[in-house]
């Protein structure tokens, strides 16, 4: 069962909205594609940049690893974090999504975001 946000008991007016988009996007590295969707998730945290969330099953999770790194937001949750593996390279840290998201941001469940300073993200449509 997901729990509450803790944030929004803190700071109710902290605004997180989260839309649908049918908009396609495509994630590459280096000329790697590793993700092509159009069932994004936009989500729109108040005093940050919009971030483009994507369905896991929309993704070649077998290009990445999931590592070690965690970090907590009051209003999403714990992250977890993951590494592209490439046969002559591993970039760190490039996608990251909430397992197990408090209830407010429950449509997160498998999705992950990728850093856009890591990746090229081309929105189609």
């Amino acid at each position: 069962m997901l729990k509450k946000a803790p944030g929004f008991i803190d700071n109710p007016l902290h605004k997180i909205v989260i839309t649908p988009s049918n908009t396609t996007a495509k994630v590459s590295y280096e000329g790697h594609v590793i993700a092509m969707s159009s069932h994004l998730l936009i989500l729109d945290e108040a005093g940050l940049s919009k971030v483009v969330y994507i369905p896991v099953k929309d993704i070649k999770m077998s290009l990445l690893a999931e590592n070690q790194h965690k970090t907590y937001c009051p209003y999403k949750g714990h992250a977890s974090y993951w590494s592209l593996m490439l046969e002559k390279k591993t970039i760190e840290n490039l996608a990251w999504g909430y397992k197990s998201p408090f209830l407010e941001c429950e449509s997160l469940i498998n999705h992950l975001a990728f850093y856009q300073n890591k990746v090229e993200i081309e929105l189609i449509g």
